[in-house]
């Protein structure tokens, strides 16, 4: 509940008891928790990342970018392109899908698009979609 951004008033009353027990209770298991705001953190999240983010890159020098091992950038930059791809709202990945087309398919399909111009098609493609031998 206190993750969920519920104060130790509210957890106190929902397990009756003293929000001094909630609060003992919690810094026993969330070590480090004293003084969070959850409530505050959540509100802030997404900016204290942001900036956290733009601080991690802005401290990369040229110089240790170089002396990374090639593997390390080229992983970098495909994890940054699948990121700002995600922003954009542009696909993060490609899934291959292969089709056969038979001609009953194509029938089906070219009567289902222009059905003035299914005379076109041969009588041989007519007769396998519709499931006859000529």
């Amino acid at each position: 509940m206190y993750l969920s951004g519920a104060g130790f008033t509210e957890i106190a009353k929902v397990f009756n008891c003293a929000k001094q027990s909630v609060h003992a209770l919690i810094r026993k298991v969330l070590p480090g928790s004293d003084g969070i705001d959850v409530r505050l953190f959540k509100r802030i999240e997404t900016d204290a990342l942001k900036m956290l983010g733009a601080r991690l890159l802005y401290s990369i020098s040229d110089e240790e970018i170089k002396k990374m091992p090639v593997i390390q950038r080229i992983t970098g930059y495909g994890i940054m392109f699948d990121k700002i791809q995600l922003k954009e709202g542009k696909a993060t990945q490609n899934i291959g899908i292969s089709h056969s087309v038979t001609p009953g398919l194509l029938h089906i399909v070219s009567q289902a698009i222009n059905p003035a111009r299914t005379g076109m098609l041969t009588s041989s493609y007519k007769a396998e979609a519709e499931g006859k031998d000529e």
